[in-house]
């Protein structure tokens, strides 16, 4: 099966006070066309650092040092801003940690949704309510009419993080980054969140970037497996071979 994205010895380094440190160091993989990649490891390893990286959202402290990031072939580093900008949300999306901190509080939600469909797609804002209503029901919330006149503060935190799946995949994109997507949710709206993820995958045939510490949340929906340890990709292969063959000692004590 094709790769839709090419990682290949990554490495991002920050300035600090101290010196340089090295984020991410000589990191490769690749996401396939249709699948979920789970990307796992302990906070500070370099996961949500790798998916900056490949959006060129990197703060002005750091930097791509070396590597390559193609998608369909096409090298992302170095791309003009301009560029990387029809990139996002249209050909990769991401769906942010925390909803509440990612929504802006002072617009309402149909504003927010119907934002990025305007701009990616191209239509004027009759039909981005239309889109963006249809992409509220299509990840299941009730009553998508009244919700798009609503304040996120209004919305519990599930149905939150519903709204930022929703801004995600409104352009259909290719390749969807999702960050720790049910940490804060309790156990019932984290099956949901994952059920829906793995639904998308399923119908729009989009690629899912699954970032999370959780080995559990990973065995219920990956197809392939990279395990980060201290910015290092110390083991890397599919479902299969991750959790019924683990060779490295890192990856058994995760398990465990």
């Amino acid at each position: 099966m094709a790769s839709l994205l090419s990682v290949e010895n990554l490495q991002v380094q920050f300035q600090t006070k101290k010196g340089i440190n090295t984020a991410v160091d000589g990191v490769s993989f690749s996401v396939k066309k249709g699948r979920i990649l789970g990307i796992v490891g302990e906070s500070g390893c370099g996961k949500s650092v790798t998916s900056m990286s490949i959006l060129q959202l990197l703060g002005s402290n750091a930097r791509i040092s070396g590597g390559s990031i193609k998608l369909d072939g096409k090298e992302l580093i170095g791309l003009p801003e301009k560029e990387m900008c029809r990139i996002r949300g249209n050909d990769i999306a991401m769906i942010f940690q925390d909803p509440m901190t990612a929504l802006n509080p002072t617009l309402t939600i149909g504003t927010q949704l119907m934002e990025p469909i305007m701009l990616h797609q191209n239509c004027g804002k009759k039909e981005a309510w239309t889109r963006a209503v249809d992409v509220l029901k299509r990840v299941g919330i009730a009553a998508p009419e009244k919700r798009m006149k609503e304040y996120p503060h209004q919305l519990s935190g599930g149905m939150r993080q519903r709204v930022m799946i929703a801004m995600a995949v409104s352009c259909e994109p290719r390749l969807l980054i999702a960050d720790e997507p049910t940490t804060a949710l309790d156990v019932t709206i984290q099956a949901q969140i994952l059920e829906l993820m793995c639904e998308l995958r399923e119908k729009m045939g989009t690629a899912i970037m699954l970032i999370t510490h959780d080995m559990g949340v990973v065995a219920e929906t990956a197809d392939d497996v990279l395990v980060l340890y201290a910015g290092k990709a110390v083991e890397y292969g599919s479902i299969e071979d991750i959790f019924e063959r683990p060779k490295h000692p890192y990856t058994q004590g995760l398990l465990n």
